[in-house]
């Protein structure tokens, strides 16, 4: 957005998407983002092996803390991105697969005999590579896709990382590590990520939409934009607030489902995990169909109850937590909400940069993002010792409340975030127009 009080301006009547119109668009973001999800997935399931084998809690959060560790410094990225590749550059491309081949690269370091040693750094250095590509494929979706279609691309990125988080990299993973050991299996995924290259082929067409400003204003113009219309402001604390409930509870979920809940790992991932995963998809789908039409505030709003709902009944209903029901019924719901929060927030953070800084601006938003997924394993330690999973249960249901209540009175006071402006019909090389 310019730095006022007035709306985005609308998108120029025509502008190129990707070759092959919304189809490549969406084929190349979600061979992205589901490497993304492999990665997260590979923390999880390294994680998971960790509390099966006895190791402590703070082990297990050190290597989520550290692989959330390069999420922070993607404002670094979105500089060096800006300038080794701006908007309109044909350098997108060649970065992008570099990117996708060093997350395989980095896959196969954990394919050493000794590598839960050094889980913490291998994880950080892998995350080190995702982070960068996230950058990459963030930049090239706001410059691609066009303002009424933001939930449905924004519902595809996030559903193939979903994907990779889960099903992949959970249940396939798993079974995959227990027949053929962690070599073959980290080769083998690491084989799969640098295949998906090929996915990345539709994005080759550069954009032809007008060019940004220069790096060196955008980066001048950054501390005012932050906070220069009301949507930017939203975006700001929005982003600041909305996963702090969720890294509180991730953090010490599959260390309560293995010592506290009676779950064992291989019931986890043959069980809650596919289901999970299920409700994750349906989740993205509606989302894909409906949030561009109710706006991401009401999304985010939505989730926010649910969620909240969800964690305050396990906070105060210990018998639950050896119900399988009841533990497949809190799986089911909190990754529904959590994928319509994750749309809702993306969509409407898209919505809320600066034309002028475009990756820049979003990037900043998204670092606010993750900042919680640090300081969550980091304090989550601490918190249990002094309040039990109950506590943390509690803790994540009233950080949610805060967020629900925040985003409800921000639909009262800014202006709708659904575009009424803009491209509604997209042909299939790209070519937009009004309907």
């Amino acid at each position: 957005m310019t730095p006022t009080e007035s709306a985005p301006a609308p998108a120029p009547a025509t502008q190129a998407i990707a070759r092959g119109g919304l189809w490549g668009l969406s084929a190349g973001l979600g061979a992205l983002y589901l490497t993304q999800g492999l990665v997260a997935g590979v923390g999880t399931l390294v994680v998971a092996v960790m509390a099966a084998q006895g190791h402590d809690l703070e082990s297990q959060t050190g290597v989520l803390a550290m692989g959330a560790l390069p999420w922070l410094l993607k404002l670094v990225w979105a500089l060096l991105w800006d300038r080794l590749a701006p908007p309109g550059s044909k350098r997108r491309w060649p970065l992008l697969l570099a990117t996708q081949l060093a997350v395989a690269a980095g896959l196969s370091a954990f394919a050493g005999g000794r590598w839960f040693a050094a889980a913490p750094w291998a994880f950080f250095a892998l995350n080190l590579a995702a982070s960068w590509q996230d950058v990459g494929a963030d930049a090239f979706a706001i410059d691609h896709t066009p303002p009424a279609r933001r939930g449905r691309i924004n519902a595809v990125m996030a559903g193939a990382r979903a994907l990779g988080v889960g099903w992949l990299g959970a249940s396939v993973l798993y079974a995959a590590w227990g027949r053929w050991g962690p070599e073959a299996t980290m080769l083998g995924l690491a084989a799969l990520v640098a295949g998906l290259g090929l996915a990345l082929l539709p994005l080759r067409a550069p954009n032809t939409a007008p060019r940004a400003a220069p790096v060196s204003a955008s980066w001048a113009e950054l501390p005012r934009a932050l906070v220069a219309t009301p949507h930017a402001r939203a975006a700001l604390g929005l982003c600041a607030l909305a996963l702090l409930g969720d890294a509180l509870s991730g953090a010490v979920a599959l260390d309560f489902l293995q010592k506290r809940a009676g779950w064992s790992l291989s019931a986890l991932t043959e069980q809650l995990v596919p289901l999970q995963v299920g409700a994750e998809l349906v989740a993205y789908a509606l989302a894909a169909a409906f949030v561009d039409r109710i706006g991401g505030l009401r999304c985010v709003a939505g989730a926010s109850l649910l969620l909240a709902i969800g964690w305050g009944s396990f906070g105060f209903a210990e018998s639950l937590w050896t119900e399988p029901d009841a533990v497949r019924a809190l799986a089911v719901l909190e990754s529904a909400a959590r994928a319509w929060l994750f749309v809702g927030l993306y969509a409407f953070a898209m919505r809320a940069t600066s034309p002028q800084l475009r990756a820049t601006h979003f990037v900043v938003l998204m670092s606010l993002l993750n900042l919680p997924r640090v300081l969550g394993p980091w304090l989550a330690p601490e918190l249990h010792a002094r309040s039990g999973y109950a506590g943390i249960w509690l803790m994540a249901a009233g950080c949610q409340l805060v967020v629900l209540v925040y985003a409800a009175w921000l639909v009262r006071r800014i202006p709708p975030d659904t575009p009424a402006e803009g491209p509604r019909n997209v042909g299939r090389r790209g070519a937009v127009g009004r309907a």
